[in-house]
């Protein structure tokens, strides 16, 4: 065993140190969890069943899932190694401890897609000015190698004509 798998057995490190290894569409992932939950599956289940559609290794998954919960992790220690944001995550506790867990979920999954829609907007909203920017900034540049350099010419040709010294 080489030290890299060291560091991960000990949780020294997280699992999900690649990109590659987070859940795809969180939002969606949340809402479906919620869902199941409230038509009365157990949360293992419902891990078990969400993770092939959102990750994708998720035997590795799965497995690390059902050493979390053999080991007595809860819901919020397992939540935060697939990749959920800490601030939902204080959510989550109050909801496993007052037994809300599926409303709470799916306001969270809420939220993620309100999230991820206001940064689509304003990306959105954005790209006009720094378009408009960009496009400014090639007509001051082309303007300046271009057409100044003539004018600068024109001024030295006409301080030269004034100066009694005639070009012809």
């Amino acid at each position: 065993m080489d030290m890299f798998q060291h560091l991960h057995r000990e949780r020294i490190l997280p699992f999900w140190t690649s990109k590659e290894k987070k859940i795809r569409e969180l939002s969606s992932f949340i809402n479906r969890l919620s869902t199941l939950i409230s038509e009365g599956y157990t949360f293992s289940d419902s891990v078990n069943m969400l993770l092939p559609y959102h990750v994708e290794d998720d035997e590795k998954f799965k497995t690390i899932v059902e050493d979390m919960l053999r080991k007595g992790e809860g819901v919020v220690e397992i939540l935060e190694r697939l990749s959920v944001p800490k601030y939902y995550l204080v959510g989550i506790n109050i909801a496993e401890q007052s037994g809300e867990m599926a409303s709470t979920l799916k306001n969270i999954a809420l939220q993620m897609e309100f999230n991820e829609k206001m940064k689509k907007n304003l990306g959105k909203i954005l790209l006009y000015p720094i378009t408009l920017f960009v496009f400014l900034t090639g007509i001051f540049i082309a303007f300046r190698t271009m057409y100044l350099p003539n004018i600068q010419q024109i001024i030295d040709t006409r301080s030269v004509g004034e100066n009694g010294t005639d070009l012809l």
